[in-house]
């Protein structure tokens, strides 16, 4: 696969790019006083999938918001974060999803996902976020022989400084656990 079609991979295949490359820095990277599109969901409002992966304190699934105006194939996609009611009750990590939630609804960047909304079920505290259908950096690098040509790098390593450069100047927030 030749570069320019990684690069279109990497970068989503939402058709809205072109306009968005339009907006100025401030509109793409922004402080976000309001904390989601949908910040009033409950368990109850999604169509739950598959497990996608697994963390120290979480599990992360697929699911879809349910929409009734349209159809179940056009309903949104989101990435939830579950925390376990076992692992949640626990004050330490009570503090640390609060201080992650916290930072992520004040967060709008293109390259860092969006936390469209919270709740808590059962016990167990769900973080709705932005759903990348291409799965994380790691996962497409994978799937293209675990290396990436020197066109592909370049353009992940800006993506990636953009991303941090923001945290850091923009927010205040240093980042320090960056994965392969």
């Amino acid at each position: 696969e030749n570069s320019s079609a990684l690069i279109k991979t990497l970068m989503g295949s939402d058709e809205s790019s072109e306009e968005e490359s339009s907006e100025d820095d401030d509109t793409k990277h922004s402080l976000s006083t309001t904390t989601s599109t949908c910040s009033e969901a409950t368990f109850y409002d999604f169509v739950w999938g598959h497990e996608i992966g697994t963390g120290s304190f979480s599990k992360v699934k697929f699911a879809k918001r349910i929409d009734k105006k349209k159809m179940p194939s056009k309903w949104t996609c989101f990435a939830v974060k579950i925390v376990d009611r076992v692992l949640y009750s626990q004050r330490e990590i009570q503090d640390m999803i609060t201080r992650e939630e916290s930072l992520l609804e004040k967060i709008r960047h293109e390259n860092i996902v969006n936390l469209n909304a919270s709740f808590t079920f059962r016990g167990s505290r769900y973080l709705c976020l932005e759903y990348c259908k291409e799965g994380d950096l790691f996962s497409v690098i994978q799937r293209h022989g675990g290396k990436l040509d020197f066109a592909s790098t370049q353009f992940c390593t800006a993506e990636i400084v953009n991303a941090l450069q923001y945290l850091h100047q923009r927010c205040n927030i240093v980042y320090a656990d960056l994965k392969p």
